[in-house]
């Protein structure tokens, strides 16, 4: 199981919103998955030079379109700009619901 960004925020921000002292999330199984998530580097995008060989190699085709370089684009570059964070277990304390996936109606943002 995995955890975007804004599922790890709204988690961390519904476990200050409940009372939880902040000293006792910072020693949870939450704080270790947001540092995790925070150690990651942000990827690198493809150089020029590496867009200009896939051009070279997808516009060979006679038939070749824009768009079928784009999609190569997608395909070899496209990715999240951070890798998930594996989570536990479903069941876990770390994992239960969180308290924004039951207030449909207050807009969270992080």
């Amino acid at each position: 199981m995995t955890a975007d960004y804004r599922a790890l925020c709204a988690e961390l921000m519904d476990a200050i919103d409940s009372g939880i002292p902040v000293e006792r999330i910072k020693q949870s199984p939450l704080a270790v998955r947001v540092d995790a998530a925070l150690a990651q580097s942000e990827p690198q995008g493809p150089t020029d030079e590496e867009l200009m060989a896939l051009a070279v190699a997808v516009f060979e085709d006679p038939f070749s379109t824009d768009k079928d370089y784009a999609r190569a684009v997608l395909t070899r570059w496209g990715r999240p700009a951070i890798e998930p964070v594996p989570t536990p277990e479903p069941g876990t304390a770390a994992t239960r619901p969180s308290l924004a996936s039951r207030r449909d109606d207050v807009p969270r943002h992080c």
